[in-house]
């Protein structure tokens, strides 16, 4: 393994790290045409299929915003759909990115939309104009941004998925850190536990599922072998109060982890799984599955068949909860 290199840049510090080898509700925020069939896994459905018209501009019921609201991650749609949680009612829209890739939330109730043209779009719970907005850069070593991100609840920072590394926001705002580990060749999802140590998942260049850590106070990557079973595609990452939770995309399946061994398996209905939000009081989880083009809510950690689902979507690839600041 190479020794990590600190790059001054601009006000900020560069880290890199080279490594060898039920119920459906349909989505209605408006008078929207009906939506296109399921699209294969893993892929974006082309132009033709798209269901939202590029003119649809944001929008947010205010009633709506009153109480909790569940943001959707369509990459099909290109947008960010909320609903009421847990009604599951269409309650707005959040469009105008170049193209969407991932969502997550913090406790204040604060929403971060990942866009692949680098930027990474806040904000506030029910807004519709952006509040904040980062880029990881445009330097060498700039990992990009895919579909994760995570907020850690102890410092506020933002961690980014990329694609041989990670950008971490020091609280959200521009001065950040990035970590590369070559091994990746993708970083799908991201995830703090308790502790603020950053869990990892995604791909090597042999498509093969590599998990890992960002430990607390760290300055590079360490790859874990995750014992107990095998995960075959990488899915979200969250804490659940108790067990570092790995998601499967290729069985909809969520893993309980103490971040070395798999201990428990939480078994849905869904085909496929992105990046799901378990509840503050860990009794549901709501997991996006990109290969029914639905989201359902299902009974945390026991799970089975959804207890309701928001459908009517095209590729949903993350979920989060926002919560109404008091």
């Amino acid at each position: 393994m190479k020794p990590v290199v600190f790059v001054p840049v601009t006000g900020l510090i560069l880290v890199i790290l080279a490594s060898g080898g039920c119920t459906g509700h349909g989505f209605q925020p408006g008078a929207l045409p009906a939506a296109p069939g399921v699209t294969a896994a893993g892929r974006k459905p082309s132009a033709s299929v798209r269901r939202i018209p590029s003119g649809v501009k944001s929008r947010v019921d205010r009633a709506a915003a009153k109480g909790r609201l569940l943001y959707v991650a369509d990459a099909g749609e290109n947008a960010v759909l909320v609903y009421t949680y847990p009604q599951l009612a269409g309650a707005g829209i959040l469009t105008g990115f170049a193209a969407v890739e991932g969502v997550c939330s913090d406790r204040r109730g604060y929403v971060w939309v990942l866009s692949n043209d680098e930027t990474v779009t806040e904000f506030a719970h029910g807004g519709t104009q952006p509040i904040n907005t980062l880029r990881t850069g445009n330097y060498s070593g700039d990992p990009g941004v895919t579909t994760g991100c995570a907020v850690n609840p102890k410092s506020g920072d933002l961690a980014v998925a990329g694609y041989d590394g990670l950008t971490v926001f020091f609280n959200g705002q521009e001065n950040h850190a990035t970590y590369l580990n070559f091994d990746f060749s993708k970083i799908a999802y991201v995830g703090y536990d308790n502790k603020s140590n950053l869990y990892i998942d995604g791909t090597t260049g042999s498509n093969d599922f590599l998990f890992a850590e960002l430990p607390a106070g760290a300055s590079a990557i360490s790859e874990i072998t995750l014992s107990g079973g095998a995960v075959s595609a990488p899915g979200g990452i969250q804490w659940d109060g108790r067990y570092i939770d790995v998601g499967d995309a290729g069985s909809g399946n969520i893993y309980q982890t103490d971040g070395t061994a798999i201990l428990g398996t939480v078994s849905t209905g869904a085909t496929c799984g992105g990046q799901f939000s378990i509840t503050e009081n860990r009794k549901r989880v709501v997991l996006p599955d990109f290969c029914s083009s639905a989201t359902g809510v299902y009974t945390y950690p026991s799970a089975g068949a959804a207890l309701k689902t928001a459908d009517g979507q095209s590729q949903p690839l993350g979920a989060a909860i926002s919560v109404a600041s008091p």
